[in-house]
């Protein structure tokens, strides 16, 4: 695409009427057409290949025949788009770029040949063949496009003075093609709003831009400007209904596969951000929508006919205009936000809050404070982990929505197999002779090994899971509050931690003067329900991944529970039951 891009770029100045006008230029474009059928030859074949080589040979002889630069370009245009989804290749940067980042890694690198202020006129590049790149030439730049740039910079040109800087980052790398890109236009003075997606800034030439009849300047500003955009991510919803669009058009190329994944995405990158604020609007709707998405899923999974894929993708498009006009015609009040930002934080929170209280209940009673460190490590860890996962998956890597329901559902798992056990354990104790004899043998106030891992192992994932899920429901109700109801959001995280703080000191108290034996007994009932939840929680993550199949049933719901109107988590949730069952029986039966 690199090879295609230059040929495109630079063929038109080496012929004119027919006639060679730069000898050198004109070899130069033969022999990377030639290299663009050798590495198609080197690559994966796909049902495209054949296709593809054909169109290569044909472009190689116009090249011969010296055809007009308008033909070639046309040709090269559109042997790059067919390569880009013969190999579903990414076009445009994983973060936004920003340019004044590299300002000084451009003069060490770059003005040597290209100028200190981009004219192509630095020392080194005195007398190169071809001269280096004069950035301020608008003509040259409005041919090319940011991808293109950066493709320069990360492989070079062969047989030029252009070096490759793959050593460099990706960011690094993109924010170069964003720097250079800006010599022929001013940033904006502020944030601006763009008519233009990141991927459209990153893969269109302004000269194209100008052929469908957008504002050209304007598009030369912002894609080399792209970080003084207010959101240059599209909001999720419509995320959702552009990618549920592609995955419906790869059902008519007959891709399938690509299709279901395409729907995996379009609901775990998109509608399910926004799943919390429809909740406060219209709940109803939320849930019609998730289970017209997940229909027709599954009906990409089990290969349904073409005519019944259709109806069920008009349906979730039709949920998802819906979603989209009721959340930007009902905007959140102040007093509405303060209480789905008391809600977030209340309902995630007090699942986290019961499984601390009750270990920091029992490690008082058995008067192993000295293990309470870990227990304090496990949590506080949990913190600085989750908010590093969200700040990794938003500003250094690109981690899918699947990644992180996968993550989820496989620490709702592992805190499902610790609850078990704690859970167990307590309920061994419920008997006032196995304390008594528990508490004789603990006399130096500290747990084993083992169980201290345990007790701060089960803190982390009590935590963890829910502070990346915590910030994501957050991000969304930010925004859909607006700036009227921020400071609501603001005071309803405030009033729901104290809440918390409140809960967690009156369960503490409570759990103290509850009798030994009863006290276990609760305990392990609430380290049992807790199991139960999480099986639910995390089944359910895993099949919004697809990673495990759904079988809907006509049931209610009660997600809060962790119950689904669904087979697979409604049979996880038994099973879990039926061991727990088992398990008390045992242990009734051990001698103690």
């Amino acid at each position: 695409m690199h090879l295609l891009s230059y040929v495109g770029v630079d063929y038109p100045m080496t012929v004119a009427d027919g006639q060679i006008v730069d000898q050198g230029e004109y070899v130069e474009q033969v022999e990377f057409a030639e290299a663009v059928e050798a590495i198609l030859q080197t690559l994966p074949a796909t049902e495209q290949t054949p296709q593809l080589l054909v169109d290569t040979r044909t472009l190689q002889q116009l090249i011969e025949e010296k055809r007009p630069g308008g033909e070639i370009k046309a040709m090269t245009a559109a042997l790059s788009e067919a390569v880009t989804r013969a190999y579903d290749i990414k076009l445009a940067p994983r973060g936004t770029p920003v340019p004044a980042s590299v300002s000084t890694l451009y003069q060490q690198m770059c003005a040597a040949c290209h100028g200190a202020t981009g004219l192509g006129d630095g020392v080194a590049g005195a007398g190169m063949e071809p001269a280096p790149a004069n950035f301020h030439d608008s003509e040259r730049m409005n041919e090319l496009t940011l991808f293109g740039l950066y493709n320069t910079i990360t492989l070079g040109v062969e047989g030029t003075g252009m070096a490759s800087y793959a050593n460099l980052s990706e960011a690094q790398r993109w924010s170069l093609a964003a720097f250079v890109a800006g010599y022929v236009t001013k940033a904006p003075a502020q944030k601006v709003k763009s008519p233009f997606s990141l991927d459209e800034l990153a893969t269109l030439t302004p000269v194209q831009v100008e052929a469908r009849g957008q504002d050209q300047a304007r598009f030369v500003q912002l894609r080399a400007h792209p970080d003084s955009i207010d959101s240059d991510k599209p909001t999720p919803l419509a995320y959702a209904k552009q990618t549920l669009t592609e995955s419906w058009l790869a059902v008519e190329n007959g891709q399938l596969d690509k299709a279901y994944q395409l729907s995996i995405g379009a609901y775990l990158e998109g509608f399910e951000l926004v799943e919390a604020s429809l909740d406060n609007l219209d709940k109803a709707l939320r849930k019609e929508i998730e289970a017209a998405m997940f229909a027709y899923r599954d009906g990409l999974r089990d290969g349904l006919a073409e005519s019944d894929l259709a109806q069920r993708y008009q349906r979730a498009q039709a949920g998802l205009e819906k979603a989209q006009i009721l959340l930007s015609e009902g905007g959140l009040s102040p007093l509405l936000s303060f209480v789905a930002s008391l809600i977030i934080l209340l309902r995630e929170g007090l699942e986290a809050i019961l499984v601390l209280a009750a270990i920091y209940a029992f490690l008082s009673r058995s008067g192993a404070t000295g293990s309470m460190k870990y227990v304090h490590s496990g949590w506080m860890a949990a913190l600085v982990c989750g908010v590093a996962t969200w700040a990794v998956a938003n500003y250094l890597f690109d981690i899918s929505g699947a990644s992180r329901e996968l993550t989820e559902g496989m620490t709702a798992l592992l805190a499902t197999a610790i609850l078990l056990w704690v859970g167990v354990w307590m309920h061994s104790k419920a008997h006032a002779s196995n304390w008594q004899q528990y508490i004789k043998e603990k006399l130096s106030a500290s747990l084993s090994s083992g169980q201290n891992i345990g007790f701060a192992v089960l803190a982390f994932v009590a935590v963890y899971r829910e502070i990346f899920e915590i910030i994501l429901f957050y991000q969304a109700l930010w925004l859909q509050a607006g700036t009227e109801g921020q400071q609501a959001v603001l005071f309803g995280m405030l009033a729901a931690t104290v809440l918390l703080v409140v809960l967690s000191i009156v369960i503490f108290k409570l759990a103290m003067r509850v009798p030994v034996g009863m006290f276990f007994k609760v305990n392990a009932a609430i380290m049992f329900a807790l199991a139960v939840i999480f099986a639910g929680r995390g089944i359910a993550a895993l099949q919004e991944t697809g990673s495990i199949v759904s079988i809907p049933l006509n049931l209610p719901e009660a997600t809060w529970l962790g119950i689904y109107a669904d087979g697979v988590t409604l049979a996880s949730q038994a099973a879990v039951i039926g061991l727990i069952v088992l398990m008390t029986l045992v242990q009734r039966k051990t001698p103690a």
